[in-house]
């Protein structure tokens, strides 16, 4: 694929973002108006629950941690739970969002010294390639990740141990690395056209073992043609166990989502495989409701919004398919929330260990490896397998375990079931 120069086209997706953002301070509406009212059946069932008008826009909007990190720690620019993502900070991820992916080797790890296929840069592309298809399905069609990759080699001036990639690396080690294989690529590609960068290494480069999210506003930045290189990821030997949805997770941290683990701790003791912000691996995914809401791929429509104290009813349909209501989020706090979605064992969750209610609570002032979200256990007590753990298995439904009672005093009873929506009666105490 040849990637011809185009300097100094203007960046339309920052100019849009900036725009916006000079008309809300200036008091004027950029979206139209919408609410998360519950349909006419919901409503007659309610007895004083509010189900709040404008949807979580306001009464469920969560706010975030967001500020400038004080150090050089990389995972200070990942984002946080908070309902509004700062758009001027990470890659919006609607419509159009164009990638360059940059290969390297190294004077100690050559990539002609790789056996077939991976002595070419298309092996690296093609194994790849799937997570573009991943978030369009995911997005409901929102969201197109064109991939355009600079097909030849470059040659990093250092052998691969000297770039000090490890987990504990502070964000001017990746930005060093990164910027080497910017300015090595910049006589082919023109940066001025892509909003994410991948710098994929050979897969002979041993001491390159780590794929982290690359996010960076720091006074320490890239430049490349006229405009910023903030975004990206750089690819590491993991990605080979992992396959190509490290490349969806790491890119989810440029669009704002936060790491749902635990670290240091139990890794995987707060969502197991529900969602692949968590578990990359697990095996149920897809996203969560509230972060395709934070995404942009929801809309505060399909959301309903719990705040006062009462009894609700609520018809939701499966994250996994477009269209519908998604959820219910029940605040509880300030920077705290249960949301309440419906999933079930398809698109991307055809492996699932459980289908039926899902429900979680947020901490949006949790930060990213913090478990800003954590999974209730709907069904204590399940016997576990080897590839479906406790919180797999947590799902409410009729015809096992139909409801729940959450650590406040408020309750979630599946009511209906069908294999396009559950129906949910939620009683908010207090």
């Amino acid at each position: 694929m040849t990637i011809r120069r185009r300097i100094g086209r203007p960046d339309l997706r920052r100019l849009g973002s900036l725009l916006g953002a000079l008309l809300l301070a200036a008091g004027v509406a950029t979206v139209p108006a919408t609410t998360a009212l519950a349909s006419t059946e919901q409503a007659a069932a309610s007895t004083g629950a509010a189900v709040a008008a404008g949807g979580p826009a306001r009464g469920c909007a969560l706010p975030g941690v967001g500020g400038v990190p004080a150090d050089d720690h990389r995972k200070g620019w990942w984002g946080d739970e908070g309902r509004e993502t700062d758009w001027e900070r990470f890659v919006r991820p609607a419509g159009k969002v164009r990638a360059v992916m940059l290969f390297v080797d190294f004077p100690n790890a050559r990539a002609e010294d790789n056996a077939a296929p991976y002595d070419t840069t298309a092996a690296y592309q093609d194994f790849l390639a799937p997570a573009a298809d991943w978030f369009r399905t995911s997005s409901s069609g929102k969201l197109d990740l064109r991939i355009d990759a600079a097909p030849k080699w470059y040659r990093m001036p250092l052998a691969d141990s000297e770039y000090g990639i490890a987990r504990t690396m502070p964000l001017r080690t990746q930005t060093r690395y990164i910027r080497q294989a910017v300015e090595l690529a910049d006589a082919d590609v023109d940066f001025s056209d892509y909003d994410l960068v991948y710098v994929v290494p050979s897969r002979n480069a041993v001491n390159i073992a780590l794929s982290p999210a690359y996010v960076n506003l720091s006074d320490d930045r890239i430049t490349a043609d006229g405009t910023w290189v903030n975004h990206g990821v750089s690819f590491g030997r993991d990605m080979w166990s992992w396959g190509f949805k490290i490349m969806v997770h790491e890119t989810g941290h440029t669009f704002g989502l936060p790491d749902l683990y635990f670290e240091p701790g139990e890794t995987h003791a707060a969502v197991r495989g529900w969602d692949l912000m968590g578990n990359i691996g697990g095996r149920q995914p897809d996203f969560l409701a509230w972060h395709k809401l934070k995404l942009g791929w929801l809309r505060d429509g399909q959301i309903d919004c719990v705040t006062k104290p009462g009894t609700t009813r609520h018809r939701i349909r499966p994250v996994e398919r477009a269209g519908g209501g998604k959820a219910v989020v029940v605040r509880t706090g300030e920077t705290s929330a249960y949301v309440i979605e419906s999933r079930r064992a398809i698109g991307h969750d055809t492996e699932a260990c459980s289908s039926g209610v899902l429900v979680y609570s947020i901490d949006s002032t949790s930060r990213s490896g913090q478990a800003p979200v954590r999974i209730i256990d709907g069904s204590p007590g399940s016997t576990p397998t080897a590839a479906c753990h406790d919180l797999d298995l947590a799902t409410l439904e009729t015809g096992a375990v139909p409801a729940l009672t959450l650590p406040d005093g408020t309750t979630v009873e599946v009511i209906r079931q069908s294999d396009k929506s559950d129906t949910v009666v939620v009683t908010k105490r207090q």
